[in-house]
């Protein structure tokens, strides 16, 4: 939703978002004759739920890599059945950053070379990744051994917390803060260099996440999300 004039629905606001100039909402807790009233503006596009997320289980200068011990690795550069090769553009990422919007990032991991580091927590105090899965999903966008960028800095939002859930408005928080970070603030990804951006994580369909999203891609920033672990 966007905005509402009244009072009342101002005292039971929690947060504000504002991404680029598609997306303006904020969200909070209120009761149902609130919410009818919020929903009886012009200037309200829709009200949803704030659902609950979790995570998601279940060329020329190219750069070699044999005997990958990820399956996954061989499968991008090989059409080949049961190759065990990773072929990369010698620049493995480098000049980019990817902004990891999950559980959080164990920055001083070996595997990430000093590339890593905390960008915002919007879920807890705790400034580590107690779940394991941001990590985990760090070490497959640009980990040395597991990576496919292998070069690419790594920033970690944590939305999620030690269970690895969240809500969905915090999960746009963290979405907003990134695209800010990645755009140097004045709405376009050109001002701070090449940035994409990571969520492994799920939960109903929301309208707010979709445009949200779409705020971040027409800034020409990449957005890339999970599908297909559900039925």
């Amino acid at each position: 939703m966007r905005r509402s004039g009244s009072s009342k629905a101002m005292a039971g606001m929690q947060d504000k978002y504002s991404l680029g100039g598609i997306f303006r909402a904020y969200s909070g807790e209120f009761d149902d004759a609130m919410i009818k009233d919020i929903s009886s503006h012009d200037d309200v596009d829709y009200i949803e739920p704030d659902f609950v997320v979790r995570t998601s289980t279940n060329g020329t200068n190219l750069t070699r890599q044999d005997n990958v011990p990820s399956w996954g690795l061989a499968r991008v550069s090989s059409k080949q059945a049961g190759g065990t090769t990773y072929y990369y553009d010698s620049s493995a990422g480098k000049g980019v950053t990817a902004y990891v919007i999950d559980t959080g990032i164990d920055i001083n991991h070996e595997d990430f070379g000093g590339r890593a580091k905390w960008g915002k927590n919007f879920v807890d105090q705790m400034d580590e990744d107690c779940n394991g899965h941001g990590t985990h999903v760090a070490g497959t966008v640009g980990g040395t051994k597991y990576g496919l960028a292998k070069g690419v800095s790594l920033v970690a939002v944590k939305v999620l917390d030690c269970e690895g859930s969240g809500s969905n408005s915090g999960v746009i928080k963290g979405m907003e803060w990134a695209m800010r970070e990645a755009s140097g603030g004045n709405g376009t990804a050109k001002a701070a260099g090449k940035a994409v951006m990571n969520m492994s994580l799920g939960g109903p369909r929301s309208q707010a996440s979709n445009q949200a999203a779409k705020a971040i891609s027409d800034a020409g920033i990449f957005m890339a999300v999970a599908a297909g672990n559900e039925n």
